[in-house]
């Protein structure tokens, strides 16, 4: 029985792996090993990886019990305004022009997020209707400050943010920048939740609120921080996907 038992946790605790495992052989038997390509690979990594950078923030705000419906129109709203902030300051030096960049871009996505975590946190609205509310109107601004048009000419440097690669002289190009970003982002969120307070926090708050609260836990400072942090990781995301496009859109 205990033996038994014990297997049956080690397979639903592995289960991610095997059903990952799994597709991937499919998919090699379906393409004759054509899916399971160096270059494939890669460019799959690539096409996730953004989405992933936002998935780890917003799995904080999951594990408190909410959800974020806006956080594809803070993307769209910190992508144009950091694409016209850059295009606006194309006479500085390139570097110093990506870096504002990023600034405004984890900037408007800190500021939406910030503003979404007061409301729930303050006013204990249901995050589904504040972050409905968020997305609506921060799609409105995003399409107010491009006029509805993708914003061109940013400089030449922001392109190795999104196409570029790592050690491409040494490795090749296979490994990309974003995919980078994305692992080291990883890790930063599994020891945030895993091995930080506020992490634990997290999970008590999402586990049981009431008693969260009893025990001494700030639980609207918690769940401020969780929408702030989501934000924070879209305006990072969305810097990667303009220097991918090349283009606010």
């Amino acid at each position: 029985g205990m033996t038994r038992s014990r297997l049956v946790r080690i397979v639903l605790g592995a289960r991610m792996p095997v059903i990952l495992t799994l597709l991937i052989l499919s998919a090699s038997l379906l393409t004759q090993c054509r899916f399971t390509q160096i270059d494939n690979l890669v460019n799959i990594m690539r096409q996730v990886s953004l989405e992933s950078v936002i998935a780890f923030g917003m799995t904080f705000v999951v594990v408190t019990g909410g959800i974020d419906l806006s956080v594809g129109s803070v993307v769209a709203l910190s992508g144009v305004v950091s694409a016209v902030a850059m295009r606006a300051a194309m006479e500085g030096h390139p570097h110093l022009v990506v870096s504002l960049g990023l600034f405004v871009a984890v900037a408007v996505g800190a500021a939406a997020g910030g503003g979404i975590g007061v409301i729930v946190a303050r006013f204990s609205i249901p995050p589904f209707i504040v972050t409905l509310s968020a997305m609506l109107i921060a799609r409105g601004f995003a399409f107010i400050v491009c006029d509805g048009q993708p914003v061109h000419e940013l400089p030449a440097q922001l392109h190795w943010w999104g196409r570029g690669f790592l050690g491409e002289s040494v490795w090749g190009r296979t490994v990309p920048t974003t995919v980078v970003a994305m692992f080291l982002a990883y890790v930063f969120f599994l020891c945030l939740l895993k091995r930080t307070v506020f992490g634990r926090c997290v999970v008590a708050v999402g586990s049981n609120e009431q008693a969260a609260y009893l025990a001494g836990i700030a639980v609207r400072r918690t769940k401020f921080f969780v929408y702030l942090l989501t934000g924070c990781v879209a305006g990072l995301a969305v810097f990667l996907h303009d220097a991918k496009l090349m283009a606010g859109d």
